[in-house]
């Protein structure tokens, strides 16, 4: 669970966070952001969230959704692992279309690191006043923008076939990384991309991260995933995806968990 704190500063926005379980956002924690911080937008990844994994059902992100609606809230929803997940809750934007923004990546469920997105907006007029300013002050987004739409084609079914290829990789990484790090406690799904891993109490964040760069084994900081403020667990995020081959990947999980299991350097 991620708790809140106060809030921090990023681009002259305060940004807050709100408290998590395993189902998701907490709608009791939302509402009482809602009052005390009157904020503008909310932000959420809630299928497979990065980094918990978790799914919220649908009574919860009708919630979320009543909520954000009551307070004047408008929604962001980041829907980048959503292909990724056969039979996922609704959207919220499917729940809530008058006040969310919905995102949708091909980075994780087509293209592995291709940088391109598909936005939709509420109404016309909204996603005008949005993109408007970027084509008109970035040149490269300028350029992006209008080949955007020829870049990928969905029509020929070829887009379904490599997303139900890299849903088979996944679940394949998933196995490795489970039945190595059996025993542990850690969050994830069949069809995340990554696990959401608890240390032993005699490890903290820092030391595991040190103890095994030398193996060439890179874990982030969950520190990276501080939303505003956030009181982080003592877990950490593995990629599964981030490993070239299967091979690579077992050897990582395998370096991770032999620490675990001793005595942190001191």
């Amino acid at each position: 669970m991620l708790e809140q704190s106060k809030g921090c500063k990023v681009f002259d926005t305060r940004v807050v966070g709100i408290e998590i379980d395993e189902h998701g956002i907490l709608p009791d924690a939302f509402a009482k952001v809602c009052e005390t911080d009157r904020p503008k937008i909310l932000y959420c990844n809630p299928t497979i969230h990065n980094p918990t994994t978790s799914i919220p059902p649908e009574s919860r992100r009708r919630s979320i959704a009543g909520i954000a609606r009551k307070y004047g809230v408008t929604i962001i929803e980041d829907d980048v692992q959503a292909k990724l997940v056969p039979g996922a809750p609704p959207t919220i934007m499917s729940i809530a279309p008058d006040i969310a923004w919905y995102l949708m990546s091909v980075s994780k469920c087509t293209g592995m690191g291709l940088r391109t997105a598909f936005l939709v907006a509420p109404e016309a007029r909204a996603l005008i006043d949005c993109v408007s300013p970027s084509r008109a002050f970035h040149p490269g987004l300028r350029r992006a923008y209008r080949r955007l739409s020829s870049l990928i084609s969905f029509q020929t079914g070829a887009a379904d076939q490599i997303a139900a290829s890299i849903r088979n990789e996944v679940t394949a990484r998933q196995a490795i990384a489970t039945e190595t790090l059996s025993g542990f406690d850690f969050q994830t799904k069949s069809n995340a991309v990554h696990l959401w891993l608890s240390l032993p109490d005699q490890w903290s964040v820092r030391e595991i991260i040190a103890a095994v760069r030398p193996y060439n084994v890179v874990i982030r900081s969950s520190d990276l995933f501080n939303a505003g403020g956030i009181t982080m667990p003592n877990k950490v995020r593995l990629s599964l995806v981030a490993a070239c081959s299967r091979r690579d990947l077992a050897y990582a999980v395998t370096v991770i968990a032999n620490n675990l299991r001793s005595e942190p350097k001191r």
